[in-house]
């Protein structure tokens, strides 16, 4: 394993001591090969559900939700004159 000290002066030419604190966690964290990104979208659901008490349910691609099952049948609806031509 590499140590923070390393990664510093070899990544970003500086010594580890003159990096401030989120640079530091950086180097750590590259030194340990850890995840440096979080998850924002865990975080923003978390932060809706704490607003309005209840959960937030993401629509995936298997439920594109209501308002798109209006404009389907309205879009199938134009294949007819589409395939007659």
């Amino acid at each position: 394993m590499h140590k923070p000290h390393h990664v510093a002066e070899k990544f970003l030419g500086v010594s580890y001591d003159a990096l401030d604190e989120r640079a530091q966690k950086v180097a750590r964290h590259v030194a340990q090969r850890k995840h440096i990104a979080r998850n924002t979208t865990k975080e923003q659901d978390e932060a809706i559900t704490r607003a309005s008490g209840r959960p937030m349910r993401w629509r995936g691609s298997g439920d594109p939700g209501p308002s798109s099952r209006c404009s389907v049948p309205r879009w199938s609806r134009a294949w007819p004159s589409i395939l007659s031509s």
